[in-house]
């Protein structure tokens, strides 16, 4: 059985256009945050959007708003809001 985490990062993924995805995996993700800039980690989607404190993070497993387009960020921000209302809590911003 796949654990919800991940059904929630698979649908995450598929909201990304190629070139998005290409950019992702090259060096958007595996770039340092800087402080306050938006992200998801993807091993930990649960968390919801989550603001940078400028500590290094994972590379690799973290998807930065700046490496997608305005709408995908909107359609993910959507993916994430009834996940995030299932267990109480509002995605951070």
């Amino acid at each position: 059985m796949v654990d919800p985490p991940q059904i929630m990062r698979d649908a995450i993924l598929d909201l990304l256009s190629n070139e998005e995805v290409a950019d992702v995996a090259t060096d958007a993700s595996a770039r340092k945050l800087r402080p306050g800039d938006e992200y998801v980690d993807l091993e930990h989607v649960e968390l919801g959007v989550r603001q940078a404190s400028g500590l290094a993070t994972s590379p690799g497993y973290v998807l930065a708003r700046t490496a997608v387009s305005d709408l995908t960020w909107r359609r993910i921000i959507t993916t994430l809001i009834p996940h995030s209302s299932e267990r109480g809590t509002k995605p951070a911003r």
